[in-house]
């Protein structure tokens, strides 16, 4: 009996045994998993309980998209989707410990979503688990501009590049108080698509002077942020002169509305005036009168009786400088002082006259208020232009920029004075030193600064291309890189059409007329570098970055044309023209 007991107990737990191996689990992570682009990640799969994935089947799939394709004890990937063609890869080596994890490389903004792990076997039901990865890519540091000036102060532009997903954006001041006063705005090509984030922030001379843009990625947990400094002097103020305008200016409306209502006043009384009898009717009407008077008269001395008849005046005469009852020998002769103003013929004229006159006086107001309105529009284009403080501070720390002729690109010639570098096509000056520019067309000032502020002008031509501005010591020479503040270059450019500031991203500058004369003020402690016109001094392009090393004035000329530095004397002379 105790042996049947033994036997059924041997088989109670091979039954058991039998029914835990003929099921299984897979276990992912349940948390997002977040990276890069362009990094490596792995998609983390187990089975539960180890299991030997020699002879099973593993499809990682994406929505409808095949991913990666395991059966047959090999890679079977010819139906994989386009995108994820040698960029998938399982750990072979690790199959006999149940591990079903997906290596993908060079990750891109398509791969992010939910993915699908399925392990199908010979002798069990197949089994799946998803796991879902979050791409993210960290924008580039923002660059920090003044774009304009409005009615109360001035506007800030904050751009970034290359983010995803949209970042946080946050302004702050020097204090650290959030100053946000509008979301950010995305610009993208397409979906899934790296995102350019840009941010304006209006500020006023209240706000104070330093300001800083953060962007933070929620996915990276990281954050980038820059610093702009806006100097004093740039915050418009309201002068004087303006109260007086607007004065003057009220004035000539309230004078306008005036002299119309005037004129329609005058108007209604021209045409009452039309109603009234002409002295020619009155004349006419005494004349008939006077007849009635005569005949009357006559018959009450018929009649024996004495003729002392008082008349009432006629009723289209008002009383004026005359009594209003007279006897009859007299009733008639009235004095033509007595005769009011609209019983003169001519009133007509005289007052088509006036109103000609009304009409020539509100034609040179209107013309003055044109003109007004004219010089309104005129000092708004002018709002760009720096105070004259601005111009004290720059125009008193000039400097005699020389040029560096061991820096210059075989195809420039520097001047006997090294103040003008030209393009030339004949004679080529030698390869000698080390510091040459050799793949772009451009040299550098003779003398670098490390702190203080310096004010330097350049005369250019109006028809060739053309770059200036400052560069690091540290710019590499040899390669041609885009003259932006990432790779050590402060510029400002012309193509030969149009103007533009060269930013990681070119921003075009506005201008009336074309460029002679360039400015170029750099604060150094400040990290700041501004460009305006020196012949007009209005503000063309500002930079805000910090300056590692020493820095040298730059100048491009890449195709012809030539470049001449003014004296700082001249530039002085300048602004006392100004």
């Amino acid at each position: 009996m105790s042996g049947w007991k033994s036997l059924w107990a041997l088989s109670l737990i091979l039954l058991s045994h039998s029914t835990l191996t003929a099921t299984f689990q897979i276990s992912c992570l349940q948390y997002p998993i977040v990276v890069e682009v362009s990094a490596t990640t792995v998609l983390e799969c187990q089975l539960i309980p180890k299991l030997e994935v020699k002879d099973f089947e593993v499809r990682w799939t994406k929505g409808s998209e095949l991913v990666h394709l395991f059966r047959f004890g090999q890679d079977e990937n010819m139906e994989q989707n386009a995108r994820y063609k040698d960029r998938t890869q399982l750990f072979a080596s690790e199959f006999r410990n149940g591990n079903v994890s997906l290596k993908l490389t060079n990750v891109q903004l398509e791969d992010d979503g939910e993915y699908k792990c399925l392990v199908d076997t010979p002798t069990m039901d197949y089994q799946d688990a998803s796991i879902t990865l979050n791409v993210a890519s960290l924008g580039k540091t923002p660059s920090v501009n003044l774009v304009k000036y409005t009615a109360s102060g001035i506007q800030l532009l904050c751009e970034s590049g290359s983010w995803y997903p949209m970042p946080e954006v946050e302004w702050k001041d020097k204090e650290g108080k959030n100053l946000t006063q509008q979301d950010p705005v995305a610009v993208k090509s397409k979906p899934k698509s790296m995102i350019t984030v840009k941010t304006y922030l209006e500020v006023t001379s209240s706000s104070g002077n330093t300001f800083s843009c953060s962007m933070k990625s929620e996915r990276l947990k990281r954050t980038v942020s820059n610093v702009f400094c806006v100097p004093d002097e740039f915050y418009p103020r309201t002068s004087s002169w303006l109260y007086v305008f607007l004065l003057i200016f009220f004035g000539t409306i309230a004078l306008i509305v005036g002299l119309v209502l005037f004129y329609r006043k005058q108007k209604r009384h021209v045409r009452d005036l039309a109603k009234r009898p002409t002295t020619k009717e009155h004349i006419q009407h005494m004349d008939l009168n006077k007849k009635l008077s005569t005949d009357l008269n006559n018959l009450q001395t018929e009649l024996g009786k004495k003729p002392e008849l008082k008349l009432v005046s006629l009723a289209c005469l008002p009383s004026r400088g005359w009594t209003e009852t007279h006897s009859a020998e007299d009733e008639f002769e009235v004095p033509a002082s007595a005769l009011p103003d609209y019983l003169v013929d001519s009133h007509p004229m005289v007052m088509s006259v006036n109103i000609k006159t009304y009409l020539i006086y509100i034609c040179l107001i209107v013309s003055y208020v044109k003109v007004l309105l004219t010089d309104i529009f005129f000092l708004s284009d002018k709002i760009r232009h720096l105070s004259k403080t601005a111009r004290q501070r720059m125009t008193a720390v000039a400097v005699s920029v020389t040029l560096d002729n061991e820096t210059a690109h075989p195809g420039l010639k520097v001047s006997s004075d090294q103040t003008t570098v030209s393009y030339t096509s004949g004679d080529k000056i030698s390869t000698d030193t080390d510091g040459r520019f050799i793949s772009r067309v451009a040299l550098l000032g003779k003398h670098g600064y490390t702190s203080g502020r310096h004010f330097w002008a350049v005369e250019v031509e109006s028809h060739v291309p053309w770059d200036v501005g400052i560069a690091r010591e540290s710019v590499d020479r040899q390669a041609d890189q885009p003259l932006n503040p990432e790779n050590g270059y402060w510029t400002i450019g012309y193509d030969g059409h149009k103007y533009s500031a060269n930013e990681t991203n070119p921003l075009e500058i506005s201008v009336r007329e074309k460029l002679q004369r360039i400015g170029i003020y750099i604060n150094y402690e400040a990290g700041q570098v501004l460009f305006c016109d020196a012949a007009t001094f209005c503000h063309l392009h500002s930079f805000t970055g910090p300056f590692k090393g020493t820095i040298y004035p730059f100048f491009n000329l890449p195709q012809s044309g030539k470049i001449v530095i003014l004296p700082s004397t001249s530039i002085k002379q300048l602004n006392n023209c100004t």
